[in-house]
């Protein structure tokens, strides 16, 4: 199992090939093409992306099961509220600027190898956790 994590800012348009695609700074992209690949983890060594595929498969959102193709959203605003939504980002990798509409607030996205992809929307003031 590889590591998970928050996005980077500057994702390739399309799954970079494993070891192959050069990439500066460290980072990791998350891609949902569950009629395809899968999830797939891309993960910026300063050099090149390594790549971590998993196959899609159901998994919690806050007591809700989000199914293959569908990214969980958690809006915390002193309650953590889980929604599985289809994923709006496509083939391209999943961010919080094409997620963002369903998001208020602060969003991080997130993801790991076997679990899912989450968009995470903090609406508390100034980012902070909500009493």
């Amino acid at each position: 199992m590889g590591s998970g994590g928050s996005v980077s800012t500057s994702c390739p348009g399309a799954v970079p090939e494993d070891g192959v695609v050069p990439c500066q700074g460290f980072g990791t992209c998350l891609y949902e093409d569950c009629g395809g690949i899968g999830q797939v983890t891309a993960t910026c060594d300063n050099a090149v992306y390594q790549t971590d595929v998993t196959p899609c498969q159901d998994f919690d959102c806050g007591g809700e099961t989000c199914t293959p193709g569908q990214i969980c959203t958690v809006n915390a605003g002193g309650a953590f509220i889980g929604t599985c939504v289809d994923n709006p980002c496509g083939d391209g990798p999943v961010t919080c600027e094409c997620g963002h509409p369903l998001c208020a607030g602060t969003c991080t996205a997130f993801g790991m190898p076997g679990y899912g992809i989450e968009l995470t929307c903090n609406t508390c003031p100034n980012g902070q956790a909500c009493p």
